[in-house]
C-alpha cells in the first residue's frame, strides 16, 4: 500500500516558487501519482534513461518500450518535456541537493519513484543544502518518515 504523501505545500508556498522549483514540484507530483514510473522495470535511479534516446525519440517512447527505464530526471521528459533537469538542478540547487534528489547512489538504497518524489518535496520544503551532506543511507534513516521507509524496504526486498 502506498503511504500518504508526507510533505504538502500551501498555495502561498507554491506562489513563491521559481519556475525551476515549480518544475521540480510538478515532477514530484508526477512521480508520486502517475502509475507509469511505478511499473516494474520503469524506474532506475542509476540511469537518466535507458532504452531510448532522450533527444531523438519522443517522450512517449519511454512508456511504450518495455525495456525503457529512467530515473527521476529521465521521467521529467515525460512529465514536463524537460530534457536537462539534471544539469539545471546542479547549476541552480547545487551538488548536495542534486545528489539528494537525483543521485545514482539511491539505486541500492531507495530505487522507487515515491522516494524520489519525497526527496524532491523535502528539498523544496527546506532548501537547506547543509541537510544533504552525509551519506545517502544516513539521510534516508534521518529524514524519511517511518511509513515511507517501510514501503521502500518492502519494495527493495
Amino acid at each position: 500500500m502506498i503511504p500518504t504523501r508526507p510533505i504538502n505545500f500551501s498555495n502561498a508556498e507554491i506562489a513563491k516558487m521559481s519556475d525551476h522549483q515549480l518544475d521540480l514540484k510538478r515532477l514530484a507530483d508526477f512521480l508520486w501519482n502517475d502509475p507509469r514510473p511505478q511499473q516494474e522495470g520503469k524506474f532506475n535511479m542509476a540511469k537518466i534513461s535507458v532504452g531510448w534516446n532522450s533527444y531523438r525519440d519522443k517522450p512517449s517512447a519511454l512508456t511504450e518500450d518495455c525495456g525503457a527505464a529512467a530515473c527521476a530526471c529521465g521521467w521529467a521528459v515525460v512529465a514536463l518535456g524537460e530534457r536537462d533537469l539534471f544539469d539545471k538542478s546542479l547549476k541552480i540547487d547545487g551538488v548536495y541537493a542534486q545528489d539528494w534528489m537525483f543521485g545514482g547512489g539511491w539505486k541500492g538504497i531507495d530505487n522507487t519513484p515515491l522516494g524520489a518524489s519525497f526527496r524532491i518535496d523535502h528539498w523544496l520544503k527546506h532548501q537547506d543544502k547543509r541537510l544533504y551532506r552525509p551519506w545517502l543511507c544516513t539521510l534516508m534513516a534521518d529524514l524519511y518518515p517511518a511509513d515511507l521507509k517501510t514501503y521502500v524496504a518492502e519494495e527493495m526486498a
